[in-house]
């Protein structure tokens, strides 16, 4: 119920600012020495979303709501990965020196929208208060409880009632979590606290699980649930925090259900995406084990 923090964020001076950068950018389509190379066509995207903004902004003016929207969808398309051909010209700039300038306008475009997520947020969260608190006193009256409210108590009977912590420590030798990746961060508050090896410790950050009581069994690339609060940095930070602390890492990569030619296919698509950008940097190839399907 705490309100968010929110940190100091100019809008309106930022999209103005991106502005201008597309702008600047659009322009050097018309100086393409070869005006079908990649990156002069992603220019050319470029100076139809300013030229189409700029109509719209004689009539009604700058729409700072309208336009972060379509700043999003301009951020979202394929073309920004164009790299043209190293051999053309933008007037007096390379191929290089253009394709910088592009990265560069993308990045600053990237990190307008990030922080523009982030400074809605808060703004969500105290709009929302009012239908929150409505609803929370609906659930008290009638005398009930969501799926969340069931996970949420649990955790804070187990967390700030000593006894019933040191009893489900005490009955429980041993917890085998499948599907870990799909774990919201409440759940995984409780499994590790009901895993620590000081009984009184209360701080599931905090938390070394006594050794073999904790076995974690997780797959990112089946990270699909967030609508249930599942997220893959969940899985990713509980992950590098029980490694720091002593636990060993199995990788269970050989597939027995898929033939090879599904597995390539599965590897070309995530090993680019995964390997990158992921919280941890890594991708692990899956393995081999039936022979190929004939036909």
């Amino acid at each position: 119920p705490a309100p968010w923090r929110r940190d100091p964020f100019s809008r309106t001076s930022q999209i103005d600012d991106l502005m201008l950068e597309l702008t600047a950018l659009g322009e050097l389509a018309a100086k393409a020495s070869w005006s079908q190379d990649n990156l002069a066509r992603n220019f050319i995207e470029i100076k139809r979303f300013v030229d189409e903004n700029a109509r719209l902004e004689a009539v009604r003016g700058r729409d700072y709501d309208g336009l972060e929207a379509t700043l999003a969808d301009l951020a979202r398309r394929r073309s920004w990965g164009w790299k043209g051909a190293k051999k053309t010209a933008f007037g007096s700039l390379s191929h290089e020196e253009a394709f910088g300038r592009r990265d560069a306008v993308k990045g600053n475009l990237d990190a307008f929208l990030s922080m523009s997520n982030a400074d809605l947020a808060p703004l969500l969260q105290e709009a929302l208060r009012p239908a929150l608190i409505a609803y929370e006193g609906l659930k008290a009256r009638a005398g009930r409880l969501d799926f969340l409210d069931l996970l949420i108590k649990a955790r804070d009977l187990i967390r700030n009632n000593a006894a019933v912590r040191a009893e489900l420590q005490g009955r429980f030798s041993h917890f085998f979590v499948d599907e870990f990746q799909d774990t919201d961060p409440i759940q995984a508050e409780i499994l590790l606290l009901l895993s620590a090896d000081k009984p009184d410790e209360v701080n599931w950050l905090n938390v070394v699980p006594i050794p073999g009581k904790l076995f974690l069994v997780g797959d990112p690339k089946q990270s699909i649930y967030r609508f249930r609060r599942a997220d893959i940095a969940i899985y990713q930070h509980v992950k590098h925090m029980l490694l720091s602390r002593g636990a060993a890492l199995l990788h269970l990569n050989t597939s027995f259900r898929s033939p090879p030619s599904l597995q390539s296919f599965v590897n070309a698509a995530f090993a680019p995406v995964m390997g990158g950008t992921a919280p941890d940097g890594e991708y692990v190839p899956l393995e081999p084990w039936r022979v190929e399907v004939s036909g």
